[in-house]
């Protein structure tokens, strides 16, 4: 267990055995004495420590655990008690079967088993195009689509849909299965152009009129795309494509005449309904190939209400866009197109004021950059794509429903979901859960050889059920992340799941908290970092809303820089704001986890899909200084070779000799070697501890000088 009190020591876990013989001879039960009283003190510095006797005399094994009571809750050890007994009981009763096996103790016992399973709802899967008709036949007068300057009619959407998909298929050859690439921004064409292409059957492909041209080709030749949807000759001719494009300006002008009632292909669930293209860690994008049956489960789990407006917040490249338009056409609702693309702080504002939203799902950065309290037609306020701040759920579910949402593009959009407005009490201070799966939708988290995991204990969330993907468009990728494996029932079933990448667990509660992607370390002077720890604490800190962690890189030295967006922007920033950041995160992690750098935000800057661009965190960051930032360079020649050791162990120049050394880098090993270049320098015995007390060059320079007076005299 992290001790406490020495957060940078050399280790965070012992194990020490010690086997005391004992002989009936030996026993207290003779003639000669007898023990009335036996107490035992004992003094640590780690929070967490178990001991474990064997009292071989009777046969016995007993279990003592000492614990800091600040930092573990009774039900917590209690729950730690349990489950060491859990083990051994099925070391006994497995003996032979792999330690590692952690299904076995799971089988034992269903309680520790870290899997949550969504409602199991049986009842017919429709469509979102059948759900989409049935608005039509009851409600076809009603507004579906709102523009700036224009409505359309869910009547209108419909035949406009028939007439692209007539065209498609008469001029294109589009029929089932076919891919079909939609080279559009936000607008009534899209919606209608995806409904077309669903009408026959076929792929809806999105592709962002702002990717790169090659970007474009990968994605074209990757899914095998028949054709593209395009407003006009400009976008054809920027495409730079073989493939065949289909220009909806000069569909307009042909004026093809149709019958209104196109009977639409009957497709069947496990159909691909869209490819969408997500970032790959080789830095080629990867399709994820989603059924017609994910898109049906999710909008057997989401309803609107028919008078609710929802504004489209997503690029069409991020799934996100697909979710407001599918909830909010399966739920007869008015989805409105924004003014302008961009939905930044003053865009959002006016777009919300202009259309009178009462529905909107964006993500945490986005969302940072309005105030909750301006609006009058909101009623419902969802998060989704980033973690969620805790002061920014806090903060906007005061005035609405605020919902996080969960789920990464393989798991159809959303998987779980967690209602921040309800009275359900969360069981970790400051973080907001991702709570519960939805219908027919499993959570489980599992370890890195995808043996399930008990409760409490953090992991890879991995996905199942009705809207797991079908996969990618490469069976090479999607190998490695689909996997199949035993759950954990007695029977031995298998299931096929999606391995997120995302860490998390599931609480005694049974619910979900989301810790960042398993890949979001990041090294620093040699020591692996979790930002997202980091990010975490930091966004605890009084008016900090939103936060970000990064690691720099200047004169061959690597430091973590955090960017802070303040909850409110009006205060003036305090002279010794960076030493109370650092003695804040001080009391929950190493040294060596303090950003050396700290920088506030007027607003998180974001990409098109309303994610964090770090790239952009320094165009309009203003730096936080430290309130004793004065550089004091080395005195005497004790001094100097201290300073001139530590900078050639870090990398770094600027060090002041009043300067903690473990806020400047230093970690447990770097303290070895420098001690060691110590003693061997100036022929000591200088001890580890020393230095670990006296964490300055100024302090260190007077431990090696009183250790030589020491050593000689």
């Amino acid at each position: 267990m992290l001790s406490d009190n020495n957060k940078d020591a050399i280790f965070y876990t012992a194990f020490n055995y010690v086997d005391f013989h004992a002989y009936k001879s030996d026993t207290l039960n003779n003639r000669f004495f007898s023990l009335n009283d036996l107490r035992v003190t004992e003094k640590t510095n780690f929070s967490f420590s178990a001991q474990f006797v064997n009292n071989s005399l009777e046969n016995k094994l007993g279990i003592t655990i000492t614990y800091n009571s600040e930092q573990f809750s009774n039900e917590q050890i209690n729950e730690a008690l349990d489950l060491y007994l859990a083990t051994f009981k099925i070391v006994l009763n497995y003996l032979n079967h792999p330690v590692s096996d952690n299904r076995l103790i799971l089988l034992e016992d269903s309680k520790w088993s870290a899997e949550l399973v969504g409602e199991i709802d049986n009842n017919d899967l429709l469509s979102i195009l059948e759900r989409f008709d049935y608005i039509v036949q009851n409600h076809g007068e009603k507004v579906a689509i709102k523009e700036e300057s224009q409505s359309y009619t869910y009547n209108q959407l419909d035949e406009h849909s028939n007439f692209l998909a007539y065209s498609l298929q008469s001029k294109m050859l589009v029929s089932k299965q076919s891919k079909v690439g939609v080279y559009l921004d936000r607008s009534f064409e899209l919606i209608s152009s995806i409904l077309a292409i669903w009408k026959l059957g076929a792929v809806y492909v999105p592709m962002d009129r702002k990717f790169p041209i090659k970007r474009i080709e990968h994605i074209i030749n990757d899914s095998s795309i028949d054709c593209i949807i395009a407003r006009d000759e400009k976008d054809i001719k920027n495409l730079l494509v073989n493939t065949p494009v289909v220009s909806l300006d000069v569909l307009k002008e042909d004026g093809v005449a149709i019958e209104q009632n196109i009977t639409p292909k009957i497709v069947e669930q496990n159909d691909i309904a869209y490819i969408i293209y997500t970032s790959g860690t080789t830095g080629v994008p990867k399709g994820v190939c989603i059924s017609h049956q994910g898109i049906s489960n999710l909008i057997k789990n989401y309803d609107y209400f028919a008078e609710d407006k929802v504004l489209m917040t997503f690029n069409i490249a991020f799934d996100g866009c697909l979710f407001d338009i599918l909830i909010s056409l399966s739920s007869g609702s008015c989805l409105c197109v924004p003014l302008t693309q961009s939905l930044l702080a003053e865009n959002l504002k006016s777009n919300i004021e202009y259309y009178g939203i009462s529905v909107l799902t964006t993500t945490p950065s986005i969302l940072s950059s309005v105030k909750p309290q301006e609006f009058k037609t909101l009623r419902m306020v969802s998060v989704a794509g980033e973690k969620c701040p805790f002061n920014l759920a806090k903060n906007w579910s005061r005035f609405y429903e605020f919902r996080n949402l969960y789920g990464p593009s393989e798991g159809t959009i959303s998987t779980s979901e967690f209602n921040c407005s309800s009275e359900i009490e969360i069981d970790q201070p400051f973080e907001v859960p991702i709570g519960k799966p939805i219908k027919n939708v499993n959570i489980t988290i599992v370890d890195d050889l995808l043996q399930p995991l008990p409760k409490n204990v953090i992991g890879e969330i991995a996905i199942s059920g009705q809207n797991l993907a079908l996969g990618y468009t490469s069976q090479k990728e999607t190998d490695k992340k689909f996997k199949t494996f035993l759950t954990c029932s007695k029977q031995n079933q298998e299931k096929r799941v999606y391995l997120s990448g995302d860490k998390g667990k599931i609480t005694g509660a049974n619910i979900t908290y989301f810790y960042g992607r398993v890949d979001s370390q990041i090294k620093v002077n040699g020591i692996r970092i979790e930002v997202s720890e980091i990010k975490s604490i930091l966004e605890k800190f009084p008016n900090v809303e939103t936060a970000h962690v990064i690691k720099g890189k200047k004169e061959n030295r690597e430091y973590i820089s955090a960017y802070l967006v303040l909850e409110n922007k009006q205060l003036d920033l305090e002279e010794n704001l960076v030493d109370k950041l650092s003695d804040f995160l001080k009391q929950y992690v190493p040294l060596y986890m303090v950003p050396e750098e700290f920088y506030i935000l007027e607003v998180t800057p974001t990409n098109d899909n309303g994610k964090l661009s770090v790239h952009e965190l320094n165009k309009n960051a203003i730096k936080l200084h430290k309130s004793n930032q004065k550089m004091t360079l080395p005195r005497n020649e004790t001094e100097q070779y201290v300073f001139d050791t530590l900078c050639q162990l870090l990398g770094s120049s600027g060090i002041s000799i009043y300067s903690n050394i473990f806020e400047m880098g230093c970690n447990s090993l770097t303290v070895l070697e420098l001690t060691k270049k110590i003693n061997l320098k100036y022929s000591i015995q200088l001890s580890i501890q020393k230095i670990f007390e006296n964490p300055t060059i100024e302090k260190i320079a007077i431990e090696i000088l009183k250790q030589l007076i020491i050593e000689r005299s």
